[in-house]
This record gives structure tokens, C-alpha cells and sequence, in this order.
């Protein structure tokens, strides 16, 4: 610039404003039916989550939050634990064995059968006791009996179905000289119409949790390609069909989503009304997986103030969980989160079914229960339901973590997910556990969800509760994520005064009064504008009796004084009298 004249440049960044914040962003871990694992990508919408995830528990979890929030972080983790099939449950609780030299007695009892179904052997490789006979009554009451014809080293399934609890006697047709075993369980089958012989296996890996329900709606040959069914993944809330059965008997189940399962139908003589039940496990991730993908999530571009791991999680995994959120918030750039976790479903598959008492102390227990986790980060939703897929429009039985994460990640961190004025949760239809009905694990520091019956329909959070130590001051979520944001808030604002000039008292060498003062009224504005109603009021406080000459460390402490929340409310109702009332 060589001729006189004026020449000027905008600044930008001397107001010093507080940079996007991280307030209502959560991050989901789970597993996935593909994409690449350990990344973090950023999704706006439910079209881009399948194009990359196509299904899987993230997917569904996703689908959920959608129905809330416009910006999600998702993450695939590695799941080395397979999708598989419940453990089947046995009808003799012990292995029957061929009772070798004997004669072709009954074996001893007792038979349980927990639902009505049909019997499925497991012979040995070297059984020869021969066939198995089973007494016991059909779905009307009426006495019947089947013979299992016995294949060495195979499974044998029957045709006809038990009603539960009627099985009084199994016996073997023949002496058996060797020491071999047959096993017996409930089987897929669940109604047999009069004359049927269908017989039916889930096969695959499954993809997902999925309750599967399938009922014949034409009978027919099998091998002939004449029948048809309908079938259902979510436990016979909605089916799709009817769908013939391809010649051979085998039908490959919703390619398009990829649940990862195969129907197999056998039988000459399929009969319309028989029906058939099958669960399905999902694909989960082991410790070595959680490990990978909180380190990758600690690593990402992106910022967030949640993680949601979706997925089965006891104590193992919480100690796995706690000391990443603990060195998270010492490293060179420290990053404070709320995790939610998800403790196991009630054991329904258990033989015999776990009670809802038992599943409650179970989980509130010693390892692999919580009572020894004591980390403030750490939030366990304990509690399933039937939960709407706004991807699928099925409902199936889930973790409630994805719908409080959803309720929590949509209101101000000042304000409790369990404010029964924001209206009862959606999405859910039933509850498996309703801490109003079943009090407990409210007391046990977990996130429950509940009833308040007529005169407030709908399900709602019975509190945001965090797996405190005693004495924490954050019992209650909303405690976390107020001061979470006020750290991230009052970090960024003091990275400014890293190697500043402090003007000190010549004598003491501590900070001047006014200097003191310029720094924190900056901060305490920051805070009440940022914070808002989610608080009452910051207090900023620098030490005035640090000599920073020699200890070169300005020591800045700040005091959010909380809000207040009506968890009970008391009040006193009677009648009066106004002629009594002093004037």
C-alpha cells in the first residue's frame, strides 16, 4: 500500500460469546447389521441411518430418538457375541437316561411344561431305549398321548401340542443296554389343529430381538408349495402375509431389512389355525468391543454430552464405563458426559420364569448386579416395554433406555426428565416393570419409568436417578448436566487467561481486587445468560489469598446454587365453615 489512505480489518472474537453447545447431543453405541465400526458419524434423519446401519438394535434406538431430535451421533460397535436363540427350556429338569438292564419304565417325574407346546427330544448318539412315549392333555383338556419315534443323535420334534402343566408321564418303549440320555424340551409349536403333522425351525443369525409368531392360514403338502402363513417379529402385535411356503419348506425373512432369519415348514399335512413361537437374542458386544468403542468416541471431532450404549450392561461393564468417564475428565482436553445404560430384561426364557421379584434383586445386587457401582456418570434405565419402531411399525419388547434417552436429550439440562407436565413418554404401550405398581429400585438408585393411573394416563419417568456414591451431590440427572454445562461453560472462558498478565498486590503478591473482579463478573453474566431458569444463581469466586508470584496458579471456584424440585407434594384439604371464619 504505497498512496495514503484509511485501510481497515474486522475482528472478529472480542465479545468473547460462548461457542455451540453440546446441549440435547447424544451419541448411541450399539451394534449394527453393517457399516464400519468404531466411528462416529453425525445423522440428521432415519433414511440416512439405514442407508449406512440398514437395521440392528442402534438402528431401532435411532428411530426413537428421531421422533424428538434432529441431530443424532451414531456409532456401530463390534458385537462378538452373535445374535443367537433363547436357551431352550427343559420339560424334565434332568437328563433322562436309558435306565440300562431295566425295564421299559416311565421315567421319573416331575414334567414341567411352562406354556403350551409341542415335545422335542434330544437322543444321545448311542441311545437305544427306544421310542418315547408322552401322557398328557391338549389345548381342550382332553387326555393325549404322542410317540416320538427315536433317531440316535438327532433331535426329534412332535406334532402335537400339550396344554401347560399336563404333561404326567414320559416312558422309553425298549431296555437299552447302553448309558446314553435323551433330553426333552418345550417346543416352536403351539397350536395343532386335528390331523397335523407340521413341524417348524427359526434358523440364521439373528439380526435383532425379534419375538417371532407364525400361524398357518392355508394348509396343505409342504413339499407341494400349497400352504400359506402369516408371521410376526414382534410377538404377534402386527403380521405380514399371507405368504405361500415355497416348495421345499424354506422362506428367507425380510431381505430388505435383513433380520438374518430362515423359516424352515415340514409336514404333509399342515393344518390352518397350527401356530408356532420362536425368540431371538441380539447381537451384543463383549468388554474388549464397549472398550474400542468408548476410546473411539473419547477420539471423535464431534462433542456431546450423552452416551447411550444400547445393549445389555451389568457391573463389568459399568467398572469398564466408569473409569473411561473418569480419565475422560482429566485428559488434555477434558470431556464430561451422562452415560446411560441398559440392565437385562426379566428373565422370561428362564426355566422356571424369573419373577419380576427375583429379576429386582438380581439387579440391584452383588456383580453382575449394581449395588457396588458408584459412579455419578453412570445412569442405569432399568425396565422393559413394548416400544413402537417408527422404522418398522412394530412394537416389540425393549429397553426403555432408548425412550428416556430420547425425553432426556429433548428438554434443557436444568429440567427433569420426570416433569410430569412435559406429558407422558411415546411410543410405549406396556410396561414389564412399573416402579408405581412395584416399588424398589427407585430406592436402589436406578431410572424406572411408571404409572400415575386414571387421572394421568400414560407412562412416565419416575425420576432421573444416577448411580451415585453416598453423599454425591448428583442423585438426580438433571444435578449432572446443569454442572456438566457449567464446567464446559466456565473451562472455555478461563482457556483465556492461560499465561495472562495478573496485576498483584506488591506487598503479598496476591491479585488485585480489581482484577479479581474483572474476571469473575465475565463469567458469573456467562453463566446466568447460558444457564438461564436451570438455575438460581452462579457464584464466582478467585482466590484472593493465592500468591501467584510464586505459585504462578490463579485458583477459580464456582458455585452453582440449583433450582428446586417438588418430588412430594402435601396438602391439606377440608371443609369449611365461613361463619366461623374470622373476619
Amino acid at each position: 500500500m504505497t498512496l495514503p489512505g484509511v485501510y481497515l480489518t474486522r475482528q472478529d472474537g472480542g465479545l468473547r460469546l460462548p461457542g455451540q453447545g453440546v446441549d440435547g447431543l447424544h451419541l448411541k453405541i450399539g451394534p449394527a447389521y453393517q457399516g464400519t465400526v468404531n466411528v462416529v458419524g453425525a445423522y440428521g434423519n432415519l433414511n440416512d441411518t439405514v442407508a449406512d446401519f440398514k437395521t440392528g438394535p442402534l438402528v431401532d434406538s435411532a428411530a426413537i430418538g428421531f421422533e424428538k431430535l434432529s441431530l443424532q451421533y451414531l456409532m456401530r460397535c463390534a458385537a462378538s457375541t452373535a445374535g443367537t436363540y433363547p436357551t431352550r427350556t427343559r420339560v424334565h429338569a434332568a437328563v433322562l437316561a436309558t435306565l440300562a438292564g431295566g425295564p421299559p419304565t416311565p421315567f421319573p417325574g416331575p414334567f414341567t411344561l411352562a406354556t403350551d407346546s409341542n415335545i422335542e427330544c434330544d437322543f444321545a448318539a448311542g441311545w437305544d431305549g427306544g421310542n418315547i412315549l408322552i401322557t398328557g392333555t391338549d389345548l381342550d383338556g382332553n387326555a393325549q398321548t404322542e410317540t416320538l419315534t427315536a433317531a440316535a443323535g438327532t433331535t426329534v420334534k412332535g406334532v402335537k401340542v400339550f396344554k401347560a402343566g399336563s404333561i404326567t408321564a414320559m416312558s422309553k418303549s425298549l431296555v437299552g443296554v447302553a448309558a446314553s440320555a435323551v433330553n426333552t424340551f418345550q417346543g416352536t409349536k403351539t397350536k395343532a389343529a386335528t390331523g397335523t403333522n407340521s413341524k417348524f425351525t427359526v434358523t440364521g443369525t439373528p439380526t435383532d430381538a425379534y419375538r417371532v409368531r407364525v400361524r398357518m392360514t392355508t394348509g396343505g403338502d409342504v413339499a407341494a408349495g400349497t400352504p400359506a402363513f402369516e408371521y410376526s417379529l414382534d410377538g404377534g402385535n402386527n403380521y405380514v402375509g399371507p405368504v405361500l411356503v415355497p416348495a421345499g419348506g424354506v422362506y428367507t425373512v425380510d431381505t430388505a431389512l435383513g433380520t438374518g432369519l430362515t423359516f424352515t415348514f415340514v409336514g404333509t399335512a399342515t393344518v390352518a389355525t397350527d401356530a408356532f413361537a420362536q425368540d431371538t437374542v441380539a447381537p451384543t458386544f463383549n468388554n474388549t468391543d464397549l472398550t474400542n468403542a468408548l476410546t473411539a468416541a473419547n477420539a471423535s471431532v464431534y462433542d456431546f454430552e450423552c452416551i447411550h450404549i444400547i445393549g445389555t450392561v451389568d457391573a463389568t461393564f459399568a467398572a469398564t464405563i466408569s473409569t473411561f468417564a473418569q480419565a475422560a475428565e482429566v485428559q488434555n482436553t477434558p470431556k464430561w458426559y451422562v452415560i446411560i445404560v441398559e440392565p437385562r430384561d426379566i428373565g422370561t426364557h428362564d426355566s422356571p420364569a424369573e419373577t419380576e421379584t427375583a429379576w429386582k434383586t438380581a439387579i440391584s445386587g452383588v456383580s453382575p448386579g449394581f449395588v457396588n457401582v458408584a459412579d455419578y456418570r453412570i445412569g442405569a434405565v432399568a425396565g422393559y416395554g413394548e416400544v413402537l419402531s417408527p422404522l418398522t411399525g412394530r412394537i416389540q419388547r425393549r429397553s426403555l433406555g432408548s425412550t428416556y434417552a430420547a425425553r432426556l436429550m429433548s428438554i434443557s439440562v436444568g429440567t427433569s426428565p420426570a416433569q410430569t407436565s412435559d406429558g407422558p413418554v411415546s411410543g410405549v404401550s406396556a410396561l414389564y416393570h412399573d416402579e408405581g405398581l412395584s416399588e424398589g429400585l427407585n430406592n436402589e438408585r436406578f431410572t424406572t419409568f411408571r404409572t400415575y393411573g386414571k387421572q394421568l394416563p400414560g407412562y412416565f419417568v419416575t425420576l432421573g436417578l444416577q448411580l451415585k456414591p453416598n453423599g454425591s451431590d448428583y442423585r438426580k440427572v438433571q444435578s449432572l448436566r446443569t454442572v456438566n454445562k457449567c464446567m464446559r461453560l466456565t473451562y472455555s472462558e478461563l482457556l483465556y487467561y492461560i499465561e495472562s498478565k495478573v496485576k498483584v498486590n506488591s506487598k503479598t503478591g496476591r491479585i488485585l481486587e480489581k482484577q479479581a473482579v474483572a474476571i469473575e463478573l465475565p463469567i458469573v453474566t456467562l453463566l446466568k445468560e447460558v444457564l438461564g431458569d436451570d438455575i438460581t444463581e452462579p457464584r464466582v469466586t478467585v482466590d484472593r489469598t493465592v500468591n501467584i508470584i510464586t505459585t504462578s496458579k490463579l485458583v477459580v471456584t464456582v458455585g452453582i446454587v440449583p433450582v428446586g424440585y417438588a418430588e412430594f407434594i402435601y396438602g391439606k384439604i377440608g371443609l369449611l365453615n365461613p361463619a366461623l371464619e374470622i373476619v
